[in-house]
């Protein structure tokens, strides 16, 4: 029943028609109706949870009331090796290491893989994404998802995806009295009108981020620049706190660099290599990347592109784009990454809704200039270190890369920057600590109001004459 009306509710959205949407969300009431006993009983029982943790905040003989196993859990919609918060995850297991306080929980079809700690509910059904055909999102089991977290006792839910995970983070989070610490790494509501190019589905995605992020203790942002975006949506920014941007600069550097890589590993020929990382997606950006390279190269441009990465657009694109200096790459072993960076000349981060920016670190680490959109979250980054070129829409991208791809010297001070900015990056440590502190900074309940003093029985009684 539910994943019948969130399929109705999709078809209404995506078709514009908000009565049959409305309609959609009433039938969702006998789902409600049969799991409402249930729901009820996991509220009562952990009602307290945060006046609780409250006391023990505000007085130290109670501390600890305020944890029960030092555990969170990890809620995400996409765990797999390209999707945009993996480098966070993994970068966060890594400093981590042995220590299984962090628990990364998903709902998707198939396990993900190279995880260890990771508990995957398999979905109870997908629910097409209006506007972009052969995309689907999991509906993840709620009461299964609620049982896991109340028997491992987790006292922190990161929710890392604005995704149907995200949503039912913030469900677990209020039902269960778990703190609750959102990550914003995907500007959902440039996403959505990336894929469907409509303005109205823009506005309810920026009221449903809103709700989404209003139920979390602390919203963690990369930047000044995200926090003024959320500001401008409607999150209140005493929730907000700065995460910093973090690089591993023992695994990723320009000395990684390897002359004539590409031409021996795929046949390229000889030329300035564009790069592209990540989920290869048509909502990213990337037909319009491959359309700005062919035109480099008919104007006997001498660039390669690279597209390294997977996603449900690539098979589609590699047969629609066939050049011998296109090439796509989804089977790479992560631990190439940081070579494969070096030896390439530019990174292209053609799309939008990345707010987080680890690709583009990563890159900017290994001495590669970027060329980003000019509506993308990261050209604050970019204009501020002086790393790359911003594209002014997808029409300016052919003449950013031209501009970087013909000047050598243009190209070798956007490489200073992007190395400059890099340097200035946190570790994965300092960002562990951030995390998992962010929670813990909650404002304690209120101080009581002082008692104004009674007036003296004199005065009273001098009033009252």
């Amino acid at each position: 029943l539910a994943v019948d009306a969130f399929r109705r509710l999709a078809a209404g959205l995506g078709q514009g028609e908000l009565p049959e949407a409305s309609q959609a969300l009433s039938s969702l009431a006998p789902a409600l109706l049969v799991t409402a006993p249930y729901l009820a009983a996991f509220l009562t029982q952990h009602k307290d949870e945060r006046t609780i943790r409250q006391v023990a905040a505000r007085f130290p003989a109670s501390r600890l009331l305020r944890d029960k196993s030092g555990r969170r859990a990890w809620f995400t919609d996409s765990a797999g090796p390209w999707g945009t918060g993996e480098p966070l995850l993994q970068g966060c297991l890594q400093a981590l290491g042995r220590r299984d306080s962090l628990t990364v929980v998903s709902s998707l079809a198939q396990a993900p893989s190279g995880i260890p700690t990771c508990r995957n509910l398999p979905p109870i059904g997908h629910v097409a994404l209006p506007g972009t055909p052969g995309h689907s999102l999991p509906v993840p089991p709620l009461l299964d998802l609620l049982e896991l977290c109340e028997r491992e006792g987790f006292d922190e839910i990161v929710m890392a995806t604005p995704g149907p995970m995200g949503l039912a983070a913030r469900a677990v989070s209020r039902l269960l009295g778990i703190r609750l610490v959102a990550t914003h790494e995907v500007d959902l509501p440039a996403a959505v009108e990336a894929a469907t190019g409509s303005s109205g589905l823009r506005e309810i995605a920026c009221a449903y981020l809103r709700f989404l992020l209003r139920g979390a203790d602390a919203v963690l942002v990369p930047d000044a620049a995200a926090a003024g975006d959320l500001a401008a949506h409607g999150v209140e920014a005493t929730r907000l706190r700065q995460l910093p941007r973090a690089i591993d600069r023992a695994r990723f550097h320009a000395g990684k660099r390897l002359p004539g890589y590409w031409q021996q590993r795929l046949g390229l020929p000889h030329g300035c290599t564009l790069l592209h990382v990540g989920a290869i997606a048509a909502t990213d950006g990337v037909p319009a990347l491959l359309a700005a390279a062919d035109e480099l190269s008919r104007q006997e441009v001498p660039v390669n592109l690279v597209l390294v990465g997977d996603g449900e657009d690539r098979a589609q694109l590699a047969e629609r784009w066939q050049s011998p200096r296109i090439r796509f790459v989804a089977d790479l072993p992560e631990a190439e990454l940081p070579r494969v960076y070096a030896s390439a000349d530019v990174l292209v981060a053609p799309g939008t809704a990345d707010a987080a920016g680890h690709r583009l670190l990563e890159a900017h680490a290994c001495g590669l200039p970027a060329v980003v959109d000019e509506r993308s979250p990261l050209r604050h980054l970019v204009e501020a270190a002086g790393s790359g070129e911003v594209a002014a829409g997808r029409h300016g991208l052919g003449a950013a890369l031209h501009a970087l791809a013909t000047d050598a010297a243009r190209r070798a001070a956007r490489a200073r920057g992007a190395e400059s900015a890099a340097a200035a990056a946190a570790t994965w440590d300092e960002v562990v600590g951030v995390l998992w502190t962010a929670g813990e900074l909650v404002a304690a309940p209120a101080a009581p109001r002082a008692r104004a003093e009674r007036p003296a029985k004199e005065d009273r009684t001098r009033r009252l004459a």
